[in-house]
């Protein structure tokens, strides 16, 4: 089996809701800007601001972000496996709900399954940040890497706080050849 074409094919797997983001790198006019998410404990004002009122909503810490980042690979590593898709379906949020019902969902991750990935290795692997949490007090969005073996998990998850609750609204989840290292003399 050739790993560059499953890499290729599971690089291109992605859910997202109807709904489009915001976007994360470049505003557009209108567009709500997702800012990177402060270090636990710091206030989310900027500093010479006035102090953010204490029913302000904290940017989650690095525990609850490594949680967030496990649960929904490890949910989406049971679907797979099962072939089950109603646990990862209901951990989404409305929008997720509506544009990926569970058909849609097997459908997306089928070659996962047809090529026995796991994903399992992201439950005991160091998660790598490939850039700042981005939170703007309701979506949450982590984009990285799992550096496994043979191939890295690569991710971009994103997270809507419903009613003080995570709700997944995006997943993108695919396999990519690790950085290569240069040789030491």
């Amino acid at each position: 089996m050739n790993a560059r074409l499953i890499s290729r094919s599971l690089a291109t797997l992605a859910l997202c809701s109807c709904i489009s983001a915001p976007a994360f790198s470049q505003a557009k006019p209108g567009a709500t800007v997702m800012k990177a998410a402060p270090a636990a404990g710091a206030p989310v004002g900027k500093p010479g601001n006035p102090a953010v009122p204490s029913s302000a909503v904290q940017a989650p810490d690095s525990a609850t972000l490594l949680i967030l980042i496990r649960s929904a690979l490890e949910t989406l590593n049971q679907a797979n496996a099962t072939n089950n898709y109603s646990v990862l379906y209901g951990m989404g949020s409305p929008t997720f709900q509506k544009a990926n019902p569970i058909p849609a969902l097997e459908s997306n991750f089928a070659q996962f399954r047809q090529n026995r990935i796991s994903l399992y290795p992201a439950l005991v692997l160091a998660p790598r940040l490939q850039q700042n949490p981005m939170f703007d007090g309701t979506r949450l969005r982590m984009v990285g890497a799992v550096p496994s073996r043979p191939l890295n998990i690569t991710f971009d998850i994103q997270y809507e706080r419903i009613d003080n609750v995570w709700k997944l609204s995006i997943i993108s989840v695919g396999m990519a050849q690790p950085a290569q290292t240069p040789a030491k003399n």
